[in-house]
């Protein structure tokens, strides 16, 4: 199975970094995981290997250039499943 997870806050929040963990699960089990988050933000240097990281500004549900740079990815690996997680406004591709 491929997932694409959102992570769209900026700072790390709890439950950010659940799912931060279920990917990291999901992957060691042989799932192709892609993980999208702010390379700004608390994130990025808790990413595990196992995950493909997906390094996007994600400023919110109007934030059209990360959506349309989503989207792309989504066509691309043909992800089948999309979970947006954060507090500041969802978006899925």
């Amino acid at each position: 199975m491929t997932v694409l997870q959102i992570a769209t806050g900026r700072w790390g929040a709890g439950s950010e970094i659940y799912a931060l963990w279920l990917s990291r699960a999901l992957a060691r089990r042989g799932h192709r995981v892609f993980f999208a988050f702010n390379p700004s933000g608390r994130l990025a240097p808790l990413c595990p290997p196992e995950i493909v990281p997906v390094k996007v500004a994600l400023w919110g549900t109007w934030d059209v250039v990360s959506a349309v740079k989503l989207a792309a990815i989504v066509r691309r690996h043909r992800i089948p499943s999309c979970t947006p997680i954060g507090h500041e406004g969802a978006f899925t591709p």
